[in-house]
């Protein structure tokens, strides 16, 4: 058993981070088959979504309003972030979020109600995690 702190570094770090990098340095409008596999959805999948949308390029406002409309469980996480997110979470929030047990989650809160983002490790490292459970 491993703690969620360790799932998160190996499996979302990586992924926000590549997000973040190609947003940051990919010229615009941005190829689908990237965005789509930064995304973790299919061509056909974000074709849909552009088509529903009237998209013709991507670019950042449209990557995130594809991320907003996309299926995969990465996009569902990184939109309940979008919606939960700031400065304080709740264990609630952060159950929610990352679709974990919200007991599991106010155990490794120890009664603390409220979490800092900066403090959100903290509360990671306590937090049960079966490795054998694949949230994306």
């Amino acid at each position: 058993m491993q703690t969620f702190f360790h799932y998160y570094q190996k499996e979302i770090t990586p992924q926000i981070e590549a997000i973040d990098i190609f947003l940051k340095t990919e010229a615009q409008p941005y190829n689908l088959k990237e965005v789509a596999g930064l995304l973790r959805l299919s061509e056909a999948e974000l074709q849909k979504i552009r088509k529903d949308e009237g998209i013709s390029t991507i670019n950042t406002n449209q990557f995130f309003e594809m991320m907003r409309k996309g299926s995969s469980r990465f996009c569902r996480m990184l939109c309940r972030e979008l919606l939960c997110g700031g400065d304080r979470y709740t264990p609630k929030d952060i159950a929610y979020i990352y679709d974990l047990s919200i007991q599991d989650v106010e155990e490794a809160a120890k009664g603390q109600t409220v979490f800092l983002a900066k403090d959100l490790p903290k509360l990671y490292k306590n937090i049960k995690f079966d490795d054998k459970r694949c949230l994306f």
